[in-house]
């Protein structure tokens, strides 16, 4: 009987250390679950940033896209008249000799 009840207090043993180190793991994943969590939370802010910054960017691209745009009709428009001078240029000429 001593021999079973010395089995059994070495099992309890055994089943003592391992319920120790399964609490220490347990502490362990805790603190890695919070350390993941808080990087999680940091993360979602740094995006939040970054997005509003581009959105910011975005806008200031869309108000130069807008001036470009402005310019290039103007640059058109100059175009046609300059394109058009010559022809007045000629007709005028002609009509001098006439």
């Amino acid at each position: 009987m001593t021999d079973i009840s010395e089995r059994v207090a070495a099992l309890e043993d055994k089943l003592a250390a391992l319920d120790g180190r399964v609490s220490s793991l347990e502490g362990k994943f805790d603190f890695i679950a919070r350390q993941l969590r808080d990087l999680h939370l940091y993360m979602h802010g740094k995006f939040a940033e970054i997005d509003r910054r581009f959105d910011t960017l975005e806008s200031r691209f869309d108000k130069m896209e807008g001036r470009f745009d402005k310019l290039e009709s103007r640059f058109d428009k100059l175009e046609a008249k300059v394109d058009a001078m010559p022809r007045a240029i000629i007709e005028a000429l002609r009509e001098e000799r006439r």
